[in-house]
């Protein structure tokens, strides 16, 4: 028998009753089978040895998920979100670095439209989960660190309205290097996402690709929101959007294309990524079990974005195997010693 969602306050039950034995069809423990998993049925430390890690992209969704049992034993799985009771100690589900370009671009042009940013990036702050812990970084030629992780609003607001463009140039592939380390050096996050704020206009020479790998070593996924601050139709726009979606495409992130000097639609196009981005964030759970862990197959529909067709998703079937640590791992039994015989006498 399938074990279905059922939705208790914060704590989403997955109960699981079985009859008879089933027939998996799952033999992997992760989806996709590369790069930052979806979901994970191995997600490694800091996530609980038997547990699994669902995290769901910007713009995807899912339905249906559900574990059928691999025995005749019965089961239960929960899923534990940050502000949950029944989330580990000393662990959370996400955390976040929001990371602004603060150089003033060629002759200054960035600063005219550089209030309106702000105004957009404060709206992208207030729209997240009220307890995601963000930390906020600006850079041009150096990092610097404007906001520690906190989830405390006033605190986030007031550096956002703080920002200010200086500095002569733009290295973007390094500093998203360097705020990578930083996300990966928190040992008590699970999902570690990294939004970029920038025009796409690179003026370091980090290779994308080792950076890009490198993200997905961490497992810090990578999105980006292209602010940009020339009329619509410059070429050096389409530039800034192809750097910015090398960075983002193979870490599970997503760019969002914001045309400054179109006032109305730049507030669309926040608001829309914002909407995204929260619910990825609230969309994405530990699965833990609940009393002896199952080996059991977990399966979801995941809406997966259409290529070409805004706010459209199509479906995809996905099915992962959880096996318990102590069934996976467990030693073989020594063969038992002979019993000593007496030796014969003639």
């Amino acid at each position: 028998m399938r074990m279905t969602i059922h939705s208790i306050s914060q704590i989403v039950l997955l109960a699981l009753f079985c009859a008879l034995p089933f027939a998996s069809s799952a033999q992997e423990t992760r989806y996709p089978g590369n790069g930052i998993a979806i979901l994970d049925c191995k997600p490694g430390a800091p996530a609980p040895q038997e547990s699994c890690l669902l995290q769901i992209p910007p713009g995807y969704g899912y339905k249906g998920l559900v574990a059928n049992p691999l025995g005749d034993e019965e089961g239960a799985f929960q899923l534990a979100r940050d502000g949950g009771t029944n989330m580990p100690d000393g662990l959370r589900l996400n955390a976040t670095i929001l990371l602004v370009d603060l150089s003033p671009g060629p002759r200054g042009g960035r600063r005219s439209s550089f209030a309106r940013e702000k105004d957009l990036i404060a709206s992208f702050v207030d729209a997240l989960p009220r307890n995601e812990q963000i930390a906020i970084y600006g850079f041009n030629q150096n990092l610097r660190r404007l906001a520690d992780f906190t989830s405390d609003r006033a605190t986030l607001l007031n550096a956002v309205q703080a920002l200010e463009l200086q500095g002569t140039n733009t290295r973007i592939a390094t500093f998203v290097g360097d705020s990578i380390d930083l996300l990966a050096a928190r040992n008590d996050v699970l999902i570690k996402n990294l939004v970029l704020i920038s025009d796409g206009q690179e003026e370091g020479n980090r290779p994308v690709r080792e950076v890009v790998d490198r993200a997905i070593e961490k497992g810090v996924s990578i999105s980006a929101i292209g602010t940009f601050w020339r009329r619509p139709g410059d070429e050096v726009t389409g530039g800034g959007m192809d750097f910015l979606r090398q960075l983002t495409e193979s870490t599970g992130g997503v760019v969002q294309q914001v045309m400054l000097q179109r006032p109305d639609q730049a507030r669309d196009a926040m608001d829309g990524f914002a909407a995204r981005f929260a619910s990825a964030l609230g969309s994405s759970a530990l699965i833990l079990p609940e009393g002896t862990a199952r080996a059991s197959e977990i399966s979801m529909t995941l809406m997966v974005p259409t290529p070409g067709a805004a706010d459209q998703t199509t479906p995809r079937e996905i099915q992962v195997l959880f096996q318990p640590a102590q069934a996976a791992g467990a030693p073989e039994a020594e063969p038992a010693e002979p019993e000593p015989t007496e030796p014969e006498t003639a």
